[in-house]
């Protein structure tokens, strides 16, 4: 590693130090996003929950991705800043310098426990709620999809079309006995060779994992034993991540359909054609899916059946849900607050600034970021607790309350 990199590397890790240890950040690393006004969001009964600074290189860095799950926001900057916060306070839980400077790193996944991130060569563990480290592995080939995980494996994909399901349990006994990242070979449960590279992020339920091909195949193995459940056959690349919910994948193909599958059989329950190529991941939400053509608005479509409930040709890209909006952004990045009934205009709000986008079908929540770093959560009014589309049963009992009895005459 020359000089210049090594020194920008310490440079970046002292500062990543000093912010998560409650450095306030320099003016050149705040946002040039305004904060949205209360008037702004009141009219449409909203309010701004929470923001945040995630932890930045003023000089040279940029956010990548922001990522969500029940729990916490996810930000990961261009110089290998992973930021997260409470996804329901804002609260900073922690910061921390995964890779080094400048690697090509992929979005994040999570399980219950842990969050992992694919950095050029290395697969990192970490402990979403400490930040510390618990393993690392070396890949030996280039990952070519962002990972994904359940409780007991890691999945994640590479250029030569090699899709590799790990050991959990074995990765951490091989951590804790000092054999990683040098035996990291070792810890795969197995792996399966497609023609093409793989091109769809894996999605795994614990029991199938599912993954696709640039050679246009979509394929279900068994988590534990590598069986192949099914496969399915399109025109063309599968390159738009799959779509997941209630027992069923929707699967874009860049021959301008969306199909949808059962997830156990993979028999084709209905078929949309939108024309141009889906390139954003269809979203479920309820009984319904919504699918954003390239330029060509946003559909909702009866989950079940297929069938158009509604389409809004000026929105552009899907961001949240609850019962009474659909969230989702024009091509000039105004946030527009769509009837989830049939899809019309109700609102929109000017937050230009905000740029990076979350589409979030896991809750109700609305996350929106600036690419220096501001974070901004929006909710209904009425919502306090949110509402958990895609896992339903990860939502926390919440306490009963004893109404108030009757003033005595």
């Amino acid at each position: 590693m020359s000089r210049l990199p090594l020194c920008g590397y310490f440079r970046r890790l002292a500062f990543v130090c000093l912010a998560a240890g409650g450095m306030s950040l320099p003016a050149a690393a705040q946002t040039h996003a305004t904060l949205p006004k209360e008037q702004q969001l009141s009219r449409y009964g909203l309010e701004l929950q929470w923001w945040g600074q995630a932890v930045m290189d003023p000089a040279m860095d940029t956010v990548r991705y922001v990522s969500v799950d029940e729990e916490i926001v996810y930000v990961q900057s261009t110089e290998g800043i992973l930021t997260t916060f409470q996804g329901e306070t804002g609260k900073r839980l922690w910061a921390q310098l995964l890779g080094g400077p400048s690697q090509v790193s992929l979005p994040i996944a999570t399980n219950e426990r842990e969050a992992f991130v694919a950095i050029g060569l290395q697969l990192f563990g970490v402990n979403k709620f400490t930040g510390e480290i618990e393993w690392e592995l070396r890949l030996g080939r280039h990952p070519s999809t962002s990972p994904d995980a359940d409780n007991k494996h890691i999945y994640i994909g590479t250029v030569d079309g090699t899709l590799f399901c790990y050991d959990l349990e074995k990765i951490r006994r091989y951590w804790e006995a000092g054999k990683l990242p040098s035996w990291s070979a070792s810890t795969y449960l197995w792996r399966h060779k497609a023609p093409l590279e793989i091109s769809s992020p894996p999605v795994s339920d614990g029991n199938t994992v599912v993954f696709a091909s640039r050679s246009g195949t979509l394929y279900c193995m068994g988590c534990d034993n590598h069986e192949l459940k099914f496969q399915f056959e399109t025109d063309e690349p599968i390159l738009t991540p799959i779509g997941y919910g209630a027992g069923s994948l929707y699967v874009a193909s860049e021959d301008t359909r969306l199909y949808c599958l059962n997830r156990e059989t993979g028999l084709r329950r209905w078929t949309f054609t939108a024309g141009v190529p889906i390139q954003q991941q269809p979203h479920v939400v309820g009984g319904s899916v919504f699918v954003a053509p390239h330029n060509h608005g946003v559909y909702c479509l009866n989950a079940a059946t297929g069938i158009r409930k509604w389409h809004q040709p000026i929105a552009d890209t899907f961001l949240a849900a609850n019962d009474k909006y659909v969230f989702a952004t024009d091509r000039l990045h105004n946030v527009l607050m769509l009837s989830h009934e049939d899809g019309s205009i109700l609102g929109d709000a000017p937050l230009r600034g905000y740029t990076v986008l979350v589409s979030n079908d896991r809750t109700d929540r609305l996350y929106l970021a600036s690419p220096d770093g501001l974070v901004i959560c929006i909710r209904d009014k009425t919502q306090e607790f949110p509402l958990y589309h895609k896992y339903p049963e990860r939502r926390p009992i919440l306490p009963e309350l004893t109404p108030d009895e009757p003033a005595q005459p």
